[in-house]
């Protein structure tokens, strides 16, 4: 079998310190992050105007009751949409019917399970941030968790990315090779303090989808990392800055510029772009926070008008219409129900008004808040 070229291999007679970029070998010569070319004036301006709207973002989370439930909620936006990006179609709503169910074996919804494997390493993520932090064993678990199955650093040849008319790009091969890569990107990403955090969440994208470290699944978890390492960075107050929607809305754009920055060097275009999409992105969810805060109170004079006589208080109608989704377990942990069976029976008198949905299969049952469910995603 004939070996896959590389560019060492093709680029032996070259002077150059980094021979120029060929999509057909692998790019075992891939070069750093030029740290000194990424801030240009409009980099630095753009940079401006997209803190002023994480600003925003912080105030608005900072207003909400809770941030658990929130963190929840883009979690599973994000799934969908990080997903749809790879060609994964799905909804929300068809995942939330399989939302605390074990992923079905058969085949029944593979697009549902397969994005809910992404909204559980979403999860898994946040909740280990302080013990791992951006980095290789981070992103091996996070890959590992939405494909299912154990995702390694890549060893051998053999990966390229390709379109319909053919290789776009073939990245560095050996795993010592990608590790190393890896640690150098990890050091830019923490200590390079003269450059602004957003910058730096900009330049890291690119690269590691250039360095691209796994067999797959590499798309996702990259953009899981723009979210966790915005929050490290103390730019956000959970991780929910969730790119995935803005590239969604321009998928043609962001692989262009994935592919001309590699050909050309010019990062400033790649950078302006991703720093939009933080920009639009922040500006959407804290726009987004301020509508779904007006929804409970909408929920409790639409609930006395239906059942006047109910002796169900304004404090749990207002807990269950802040939230996408509720169980009669979590009316309990809140203490605004004695049992479960008592919770149950409140949740079905809200639903008698509208206000909520029953989705059914779920054991406790899960009700959906339909009026927050199109807020966040137009279902």
């Amino acid at each position: 079998m004939q070996k896959e070229p590389t560019r060492t291999q093709s680029a032996s007679s070259c002077t150059e310190p980094y021979p120029p970029w060929d999509p057909v070998f692998a790019y075992n010569n891939l070069p750093p992050v030029p740290r000194e070319r990424l801030t240009t004036p409009a980099v630095k301006a753009h940079c401006e105007i997209a803190t002023r709207a994480l600003n925003t973002l912080r105030e608005a989370t900072a207003k909400f009751s809770d941030p658990v439930t929130l963190m929840q909620t883009l979690a599973l936006v994000e799934a969908q949409a990080s997903s749809a990006i790879e060609g994964i179609v799905t909804s929300v709503g068809d995942m939330l019917k399989h939302l605390g169910r074990p992923l079905l074996s058969n085949g029944a919804d593979p697009d549902a399970d397969d994005a809910l494997r992404h909204h559980d390493s979403i999860i898994d993520a946040w909740q280990r941030r302080s013990a791992e932090p951006v980095g290789t064993a981070m992103a091996i678990r996070a890959c590992s968790t939405t494909k299912g199955r154990r995702m390694p650093v890549r060893r051998g040849r053999g990966t390229v990315i390709a379109g319909p008319r053919g290789i776009i790009y073939t990245p560095p091969t050996g795993e010592d090779r990608i590790r190393s890569m890896l640690d150098e990107l990890w050091s830019f990403m923490r200590n390079d303090t003269s450059t602004h955090p957003l910058v730096r969440m900009a330049a890291g994208h690119h690269q590691f989808e250039s360095i691209h470290p796994f067999a797959d699944g590499n798309g996702r978890t990259g953009r899981l990392i723009n979210m966790l390492y915005t929050n490290e960075q103390e730019l956000t107050e959970l991780p929910i800055l969730s790119h995935s929607r803005y590239i969604l809305r321009n998928r043609p754009t962001y692989y262009r510029l994935l592919d001309s920055t590699r050909k050309t060097g010019d990062w400033e275009p790649w950078t302006l772009w991703m720093l939009d999409g933080v920009r639009e992105t922040a500006e959407w969810i804290a726009r987004t926070l301020e509508h779904q805060a007006a929804i409970p109170e909408q929920a409790i004079a639409q609930y006395r008008q239906t059942k006047p006589r109910a002796t169900t208080t304004s404090e749990t109608v207002r807990f269950v219409c802040s939230r996408l989704c509720c169980r009669s377990t979590d009316l309990v942990n809140a203490r605004l129900a004695a049992k479960p069976a008592a919770a149950l029976t409140t949740l079905r008198r809200i639903t008698d008004t509208g206000i909520l949905q029953l989705n059914p299969g779920h054991t406790p049952a899960l009700f959906i808040n339909s009026k927050v469910l199109e807020l966040w995603t137009g279902e």
